[in-house]
Parts: C-alpha cells; structure tokens; sequence
C-alpha cells in the first residue's frame, strides 16, 4: 500500500469527524508575520493549518498526496485551491508563494527543495517531530535528530528556531530568489 492510499483511508474513517485545529507552532508563528500574499500549505492532510491561513486573510494553496483528505479541506473551504501531489516525488511546476508552511512532514529531500517554492523575502514555517517526542510515534524515522532543524533549510535565513517537547519549530526567511515581496 502506498503512502497515499494508507492516508486516504485514515481519511476516509475519520469523515464526519471535525477537523483538528491549527497546529500551535504555527499559529504562534503565523502571530509574527504578515497575513498578506500567497500562501503554500504542504502536505496539507485534510487542510486544518491552510484553514488557519485562509482565516488570517492568505491566498491559499494545499498540497497532499491525499486526494481524499484534499476532498475533505475543500467540502470546508472551496476558497483553497487544492493540487495532488506526493511531494517526494519531486515539485510540480508553480508561481512561488510568499509563505510556505510545512507541518508534520518529514522528507528531507523536500526540505532541500524548499527554496524552489518560496519568493525570495517570502517566509517558511516548519514544524514537526524530533526524536524526543512523548511516546513512540510516529516513528523514529519521521522524527528530526535533536538539533537538526536548527542548523537551518538552504536558501533561507533563519528568524527563529526552538525545540520544546519533541516539537522543533523553524521560521525562516527566503534569501534572494524569485522576486520580492
């Protein structure tokens, strides 16, 4: 079973269910930045952070490898325009966005990437699991190394980096690039 369509079920057994709310790093985040632009929400589940950025006045995209999550966000949200795509198979083709968000996803390739999505002056915003996380999931290899966030994504200037209970948390700004903000 692929990895979308082991989300597309878990999707499909939690329909009905409300969706979670925004992830609390981001939105502590999100508190220090302008809510202006585009905005990117990768690997974006069934869209509870692209909710939060809509809200905050974002023009927002979501990316996931789910179709059926990505259904799901746009039964709440039609405004979010939605994209299928399995990012770690490569990044599609797009007009770069002021804020990329990254949330409990790790593929460390990707993170190489990142800088091929963002407008040079644009933001990112990752957060996800370090190795000392409470408990033993998800598993280790979903997790950051300790420290590992901190030495910062190519292609951006780091603003704020922190670890706390297992959550590392990177705000970033994109150094040159394509255009201005």
């Amino acid at each position: 079973m692929s990895d979308a369509e082991r989300w597309d079920a878990k999707y499909r057994d939690a329909c009905g269910e409300p969706l979670a709310s925004a992830d609390a790093g981001l939105v502590r985040a999100l508190d220090g930045l302008s809510s202006k632009g585009r905005a990117l929400d990768l690997a974006a589940g069934t869209g509870r952070n692209a909710l939060e950025l809509l809200a905050r006045g974002y023009d927002v995209e979501a990316w996931d490898a789910s179709r059926v999550g990505l259904e799901i966000l746009a039964e709440h949200a039609p405004a979010v325009r939605t994209r299928v795509v399995d990012v770690t198979q490569g990044l599609p083709e797009a007009e770069p966005f002021d804020l990329v968000v990254v949330v409990s996803f790790l593929d460390r390739p990707t993170y190489g990437r990142l800088k091929e999505l963002a407008r040079g002056g644009g933001h990112l915003v990752l957060t996800t699991f370090t190795r000392e996380r409470p408990g033993n999931r998800p598993s280790d290899r979903f997790c950051l190394e300790v420290g590992e966030l901190a030495r910062g994504i190519e292609g951006f200037e780091t603003i704020s980096c922190e670890e706390v209970g297992g959550r590392a948390l990177l705000v970033a700004r994109r150094v040159g690039g394509l255009g201005t903000l």
